[in-house]
């Protein structure tokens, strides 16, 4: 019996990942009648496949990794579609970890042959707007410096060693976040998965999604994650799961800010983009026939000026507003800590093993 495809969207964040998960709901009886189906197991409302992310890792309190795995076949057996979609960010560190490996073979033994897609943009841009959304998961307690250092030593700052990670499950596709035409990158996912789809009349487009906040908020973002760490109130991957997910909903009622976050300078994204060139042009190369800088030149002439919030240099009004912040966050994450409990030695282990992980790329 000939497998089923099963495109998996797997990354990375901030690769317009949200907004490409959201047109996929938005479209999804459109795609079905294309023959593509967007599975319901472990997606959200929103139209991410995080909870099936986690749970085929064995992350999910509720549901073991062969269960969503058998959950998942079934419903595409049901459907008996040309392909299926399915698309989280979170593939890609799970896997990369040694997390999901297991289930990727089981999906193999339930008929399923995964592809994998994989969007690029410069680091520097991916890394600048990355490190907000880690603070708001809760994944690290540091500076946005400490953050730069640690991406700069990790093996993963090379696109090639995430993408070798991938290719041992199946094959990986690699899209760029914005195409020629300036259009999301889902396009060109929908075009690797066999859909003939182009913008136009009859496809809902998904709008802006999931943007960078902006100083203060990303400041707040950092000082609840050094209190929390501080007060040690995250003992394992379950409370750390619960208390981002409520900060993250907290963090998106904070107040509008007129331009969002950047840690960068000049200097420092002209640095990082030549000490990145050599891996960044072989890959290009290899993949596109082309240097890197000729695949981003927007990104490449783009003029970096640095936007952090320091308290110290701050009016009153705007310390206050920070500090409301850190707040009403501390209390989301304390409370959702609180109800998921301390978890057992493994879910310690786990936790650790993660963030080590997400912080050696």
């Amino acid at each position: 019996m000939t497998p089923t495809v099963l495109h998996i969207h797997a990354g990375p964040p901030k690769t317009a990942s949200s907004a490409l998960q959201r047109f996929l709901a938005l479209n999804r009886a459109r795609l079905a009648a294309e023959g593509l189906l967007i599975p319901r197991a472990g997606q959200r409302g929103d139209g991410a496949h995080h909870p099936l992310a986690r749970a085929l890792a064995g992350l999910a309190a509720a549901e073991r990794p062969g269960d969503a795995c058998a959950r998942l076949a079934a419903e595409i057996a049901a459907a008996r579609p040309a392909a299926a979609l399915v698309s989280s960010e979170l593939f890609l560190p799970l896997i990369r970890c040694g997390l999901a490996g297991r289930a990727m073979r089981a999906l193999a033994r339930a008929g399923l042959r995964p592809v994998f897609h994989v969007v690029l943009r410069p680091q520097e841009e991916l890394w600048n707007a990355a490190y907000p959304e880690m603070l708001r998961a809760l994944l690290i307690p540091r500076g946005f410096g400490g953050f730069l250092a640690d991406r700069l030593r990790a093996p993963g700052r090379d696109f090639a060693v995430q993408i070798r990670a991938l290719s041992r499950f199946g094959e990986v596709r690699l899209h760029l976040m914005r195409g020629p035409d300036g259009a999301g990158p889902w396009w060109s996912v929908l075009a690797a998965a066999g859909i003939a789809a182009r913008p136009g009349p009859g496809w809902t487009e998904p709008g802006r999604v999931n943007p960078t906040p902006g100083p203060i908020a990303v400041w707040a973002l950092a000082e609840t994650a050094r209190r929390l760490s501080r007060e040690g109130r995250l003992p394992g991957l379950a409370a750390r799961i619960a208390a981002g997910q409520a900060v993250i909903a907290v963090s998106r009622g904070f107040p509008a800010e007129p331009a969002p976050f950047s840690g960068l300078d000049a200097a420092t994204a002209a640095r990082l983009r030549a000490s990145l060139r050599p891996a960044n042009d072989a890959l290009a190369r290899a993949h596109w026939g082309r240097p890197w800088d000729a695949l981003f030149p927007e990104a490449a002439a783009r003029v970096w000026q640095r936007r952090v919030f320091l308290p110290a240099h701050a009016e009153a009004g705007a310390r206050a507003q920070a500090e409301a912040m850190v707040e009403a966050a501390l209390a989301a994450a304390r409370a959702a800590a609180a109800a998921t409990g301390a978890g057992g030695a493994r879910d310690r282990l786990r936790d650790l093993g993660l963030r080590l992980a997400l912080r050696l790329g």
